[in-house]
């Protein structure tokens, strides 16, 4: 019966986060990827002082990764009943990184000096 409302929290004064990652292969993040009490869950969370919630999807067919602040994808989603949100939405916070054969170095940086 208990659900998590991310995969991650972390402090990085002043500031403490919570951090939901996703990863697709299609060039948009689906709404049914993110559960109700998920998306609830961080966008209650945000209403304190001091917290900030993101949905990070690596876009890995475009070797593209965005940190989505919780606060856009609850309007997208909830408020405007968007299906999807792109790989190319500038609302999305870019997060740079050196690949590996495969994977990325993730410069997490990009997102907490915002």
């Amino acid at each position: 019966g208990s659900t998590n409302p991310c995969d991650f929290f972390c402090y990085k004064k002043p500031n403490f986060y919570l951090i939901e990652c996703k990863t697709t292969e299609v060039p948009s993040l689906p709404r049914k990827n993110i559960s109700d009490g998920q998306l609830n869950d961080m966008h209650d969370a945000v209403k304190v002082n001091g917290v900030r919630a993101y949905v990070v999807c690596w876009f890995y067919t475009k070797d593209v990764c965005r940190a989505f602040p919780i606060e856009y994808v609850w309007e997208q989603f909830v408020v405007n009943g968007k299906k999807s949100l792109n790989y190319q939405d500038e609302n999305g916070i870019l997060i740079t990184g050196e690949k590996k054969k495969k994977y990325f170095n993730w410069n997490w940086e990009d997102l907490f000096k915002k």
